[in-house]
Formats: structure tokens, sequence, C-alpha cells
């Protein structure tokens, strides 16, 4: 949702605070600090052509009088790939001593033109005798080994993963060379930017904590015995409404196994059984984050309740969170309509789907259809990797959106189907779709491609749910 913003009030907003006491003169006072704030925010998104802007109604929506809202916004980097990362800071009252309760993170955006040339993620299906053609080689990444233990050194400084060893192992002529680096610290807790310089490029990349118990971030899929999943509905601030996801959360400094398992339902894991545990890889695009999934198996009479009677266990964690059982059939629908569209939701469901043979192949002639991948390179592989094309928006047949990450971005993939004409430049290989499935099952794929595969295998019925589930009782 967009709307025109006006000019930025002129009011002192100090002299305003100190005359208003009661509860409603405090809505008047947010809502004017929102207009405020929000006009500073676009203000700056639009100067550098940013998209998309928030709304005045999202920003309202998720705040609802206890949501931090925004008190200071600079625009900290903005790049030639058209990645876009704001300093948003934020506040939420007052500590025990007086002093502001603040918190500060770096969302991702994108520049327009990037979002109008490369917000789209193209499925291109292939019959089985067609072949793909390339239209362009893409580069790989050189960082020097001295160079790169430098970096790693910082990175190791502050709890981070690492950048692979694999960037240093060859060096020609046609590789992009990374000459230069820099780190910006926003947010010790959560938030470390890296910036890495070749001649003529730079290329942010995100990375989150890793915490005590080795993870950096957690995804967990709750699966009862009477085949009801565990959701959370979450407010999330940088997308404006309310989204329903499976209970994750990224590192903590102090983080034991399990802690966002409580925080999020309030159920204990010594209660469970752990089906299966992977470490997935965030989106490549702009991030070096591999949170952990971890499938987890309860009894149906486990009950979900929210935490500290609904209000917000950390103060930057930019949390409010309900509960909710959900049918199996109920859950399927959720995802072909679009109500889940986070990307660690999808792809972690999806994991389990095909592990605990929740969906299966419609038919063997499906399988041997192929779809096309763009063979690219990231830092966070250290090579190139396999990924679905990014392209046009509104180019082919419409199947939905996803976003990368709803906590710390405010990027909307669409979802479309292509034909072989329309790909965009890039180095290709077609997989057949039971090649995909094994790679999935090889724990292969990020998590942008894996929400990407789902919506598709589900919008054409190339997979089905097994019939031992439809049976079960809902």
């Amino acid at each position: 949702m967009k709307e025109n913003i006006g000019q930025s009030p002129n009011q002192d907003i100090k002299t305003l605070a100190a005359e208003k006491k009661d509860k409603q003169s405090w809505k008047v006072l947010l809502e004017q600090l929102l207009q405020e704030h929000l006009f500073e925010l676009n203000d700056l998104l639009t100067k550098n052509r940013t998209e998309p802007p928030f709304s005045r109604y999202e920003i309202m929506e998720g705040t609802e009088l206890k949501m931090p809202w925004l008190v200071k916004t600079k625009l900290v980097n903005k790049f030639k790939n058209g990645l876009h990362f704001p300093l948003i800071s934020t506040v939420f009252g007052k500590k025990d001593n007086g002093q502001d309760q603040t918190g500060a993170y770096y969302p991702a955006f994108f520049e327009q033109e990037k979002a109008k040339n490369e917000g789209s993620i193209q499925i291109c299906l292939l019959k089985s005798k067609d072949k793909v053609n390339n239209k362009t080689q893409n580069p790989d990444f050189y960082i020097a080994p001295s160079l790169l233990k430098e970096i790693n050194t910082h990175l190791n400084q502050r709890d981070r993963l690492l950048l692979p060893s694999s960037l240093s192992k060859k060096n020609t002529s046609d590789l992009i060379k990374i000459t230069d680096y820099q780190i910006d610290d926003i947010n010790s807790r959560f938030y470390t930017l890296l910036i890495l310089k070749s001649k003529d490029q730079e290329y942010p990349i995100t990375f989150h904590r890793v915490g005590n118990n080795g993870s950096n971030g957690e995804i967990y899929v709750i699966h009862f015995s009477d085949d009801t999943f565990g959701l959370i509905e979450n407010k999330r601030p940088l997308i404006g409404v309310n989204i329903l996801e499976v209970p994750r959360g990224y590192a903590n400094p102090i983080d034991s196994k399990y802690r966002e398992l409580w925080e999020e339902t309030g159920l204990d894991a010594q209660n469970s059984k752990l089906i299966s545990e992977v470490s997935l890889v965030a989106d490549p695009e702009y991030s070096l984050i591999k949170p952990f999934l971890r499938i987890l198996s309860f009894d149906k009479s486990q009950q979900m309740r929210t935490v500290n009677n609904g209000q917000k266990i950390d103060e930057e964690d930019f949390e409010y969170i309900t509960q909710k059982k959900v049918p199996l059939s109920q859950l399927i629908n959720f995802i072909r309509n679009g109500e889940i569209y986070d990307s660690h939701s999808l792809s972690a469901l999806f994991i389990h789907f095909l592990n605990s043979r929740i969906l299966l192949p419609n038919s063997q002639k499906n399988l041997d259809q192929s779809i096309v991948f763009e063979n690219k390179s990231f830092f966070v592989y250290g090579q190139k990797h396999l990924v679905l094309p990014h392209g046009p928006v509104n180019q082919g047949k419409y199947l939905g959106d996803i976003v990368p990450d709803s906590g710390s971005s405010r990027i909307f993939y669409q979802i479309n189907q292509i034909s072989q004409k329309e790909l965009p430049k890039g180095e290709y290989q077609s997989l057949t779709i039971k090649k995909i499935l094994e790679k999935i099952n090889q724990n292969y794929f990020d998590i942008v491609t894996l929400s990407a595969l789902l919506k598709f295998f589900l919008s054409q019925n190339y997979l089905i749910v097994n019939p031992v589930f439809q049976s079960s009782k809902q």
C-alpha cells in the first residue's frame, strides 16, 4: 500500500510531549511522532529511489501504541547493485533509570529500478525434450588469502559466520576481484553490515550473531500428533501487517537451544520428539545467515500459550505474538492462497512435507519435466550455486509473492512462470523435477528458492497431499 506523504509537521515534539498526560492524548502524540518520522524515512527513501515506501497505515497498524516507532532514520548505504540499507533507530519508552529504551537495525530495501528489473523470481518450465541455452557467463568472485583472513578475523571477533575459504582458491583474469572492505556495526547483538569492494562495484552482506549454542538463529516446525501444526501470528513493522509464520528467531548472545520455541509458543522441547534438524541458507543475494531448522513432534495434548501475558519478551525483538493450531488442510490452503509468504516458514514447511511424505509427486510424467536454474556466484557459498533466476516483475503467469525475511527486509519477490524466450541474461542449467526433489533432500537450495518451488509445485498440482494425511482427523 502506498500513499502520498505530506510536509513534516513543525510542532515542537518535546513541548507537546510535556503537555500530554492521559492515554488518549498520548495516542495523538504518537500519531504526530509517526507522521514526522514516517516523513523523514520516506523522504530519504524517495530521494534515493528506494522501493517501496512506507504508508502511514502500515506504520500505525504495526505500532498500536506498543510497537517501537521511528525516531531517527538516515540512509547509511546505497549500493550500485540496487540494494539499500537505511539505518532505523527506535524508542520503546523508558528504562528503570529513566533513560530511553532504544534499538536500531538495518532493513534491506530494493532500489526502484532493481525492484522493477530483478524483483521477480522466474520459474521457467521445460518439457522433457527441451534444452536451455546460456545467454551469458556469470563470473566468480576472488579474495586474496591475506585479505580474506583479515576480513574473517573481524567477523570472528563479532561472532559472525565466516566467508568461505573457497573464495581464495583460484585467481584467473575473468574473476571479480575483491580489493577492499568496510564493516559497519550498528547493533552488536544482531546486525553487522559488511561491504566488499571490487574495482567498480560494492557488494553488501548482512550478518547476524552466532549464539552461544552455535546457532545463527532457529526455525521450528511444530507437528502435533493429530496432524495440526503450530503457527504464530506476528506483527512485523517492516512489512506493515500481521503475518503467519512458523516460530523462529535470530541468535541472541545468551541463546540456549530452543529459547525461541519457548519464547514464542510456551512449548517445552523436552516434551517433544526431534524429527530432524538441518542448517538452512537465507537469501544469498544480500546475507550470510544460516538459521537452524528443527522439526519437532508434540502430542496433541500439548498447548501453545502466550508467554508473559502477551507482552514483549525482549524489547529489541520487535515482536508481539499470538499462537494458532492449524489443521494440515488449512495449512496447505494458507500456502496456496498466499496467507503464508515468509520464506523461512515456507522453506521449513516444504522440507518437512517432503521428508515426512506429507506431499507426494502427482505423476511420474511430471517428474521428467525440467525447471531452469541460474548458475550464479554468491559469497555465502564461495562459488557458483544454482538458484531460480531473478528478472522483471509483471512478466509471465503470476503465482504469488514471498518475503525473504519479514523481520529484517522490506523486499517482496513476485513469483512468475515464464517461457524460455523471456529468460533474462544468465548462465543456465536445467534440472528435472525428480532431481530437484533429490537436491532438496540433500539441503542444497536457499530458503527463497525453496519457497518459490513450493508455491509453484502446489499451483501446478505437481505435488499433492498424501492420502494417508488427507484421511487423518483434521
